[in-house]
């Protein structure tokens, strides 16, 4: 998943100086432990980072812990994240909340200014634009699958999914004032019908809701994977060649979530048990013996997800304020 899990610095003398280890649930980095080696001694420095919401990756606070090489704590300390708009951090401060540490961006996440009041040495705070992780050695952030250069405004590799991300390969966001992209996010994607050649595959950006295309619909996530809904049930591609995807991105964890939503719902049906007798029972809508042409097909799996995406928005958006 292109987590990366530790880093070491090196001093002039190519001796190791810091170890810095990554802890991860899922995507979210939450967990940071830096051994410094200065002067024959180490100081271990565990940084525990809380996210505003569990879809979010808008940094809350962080939870420092101080030991000596022995395990020994020596200081704990509660700091403040101070977000914007688009949850980049712009302050922080500590649990008297006194400020200890301000940034001033560039649009593209680069800084323009960066300020530490006196008397806060070895304050840590590493996130850049959201999900970005500062490193200063290289002065490149560290996005999950590949590395930003806030220089430029661009990622340093291609993008993992190739062309599912759109034709700019090395694009970070087109608005950064309104738009960020903290993993690649997912899209819904459209392709010609197999068992029907010459069938239409509409621009997926003039999808709409009313599932009567000629075309299949699929769901593709940031690392590639995909799913999507045909004759023999919920299905993985295996080639991606004829897809066209929208333009519109979606959080892929909002998406997944949607996606795991849709797949458990289920409808009561009549059937007959072996005794005879007329049964209720609860199967999947969008389950191997349900499929539709007309009336229930990828289409309808489709919309489905995307309706089910808009109700967590609305409970996430009523959650946080």
């Amino acid at each position: 998943m292109g987590r990366r899990l530790a880093k070491w610095k090196l001093n002039k003398g190519g001796e190791k100086a810091l170890h810095s280890e990554f802890i991860w649930d899922g995507s979210h980095l939450v967990q940071e432990i830096r051994h410094d080696h200065k002067n024959g001694t180490e100081t271990n420095r565990t940084f525990t980072y809380i996210y505003r919401h569990p879809n979010s990756y808008e940094p809350l606070a962080q939870c420092l812990a101080r030991t000596d090489g022995q395990g020994n704590r020596i200081e704990h300390e509660v700091n403040y994240f101070h977000c914007d708009q688009i949850g980049i951090p712009r302050e922080m401060t500590d649990s008297d909340g006194k400020l200890i540490w301000r940034g001033r961006y560039d649009a593209w996440g680069g800084f323009i200014r960066e300020r530490y009041p006196k008397n806060t040495a070895g304050i840590h705070q590493p996130f850049r634009l959201q999900n970005q992780y500062y490193d200063e050695e290289t002065g490149l952030h560290y996005n999950f699958l590949r590395y930003y250069d806030p220089i430029t405004g661009r990622f340093m590799t291609q993008d993992p999914i190739g062309l599912k991300g759109g034709m700019n390969l090395y694009q970070f966001a087109p608005n950064v004032q309104a738009w960020v992209d903290p993993l690649g996010l997912a899209r819904f994607c459209t392709r010609a019908l197999k068992a029907l050649p010459g069938s239409s595959d509409i621009d997926p950006n003039f999808r709409g809701g009313l599932d009567l295309g000629f075309f299949h619909e699929h769901i593709f996530y940031d690392d590639g994977t995909n799913i999507g809904y045909g004759g023999d049930g919920l299905f993985s591609e295996t080639s991606i060649q004829g897809y066209k995807c929208s333009s519109t991105h979606y959080d892929d964890e909002t998406m997944r979530q949607a996606v795991n939503n849709v797949k458990n719902r289920t409808k009561p049906t009549l059937e007959k048990a072996d005794n005879g007798e007329i049964v209720i029972r609860n199967n999947p809508v969008f389950g191997n013996d349900n499929y539709s042409l007309l009336m229930n097909n990828c289409q309808d799996f489709a919309t489905e997800v995307e309706k089910d995406i808009l109700k967590i928005k609305k409970v996430k958006y009523a959650w946080e304020n």
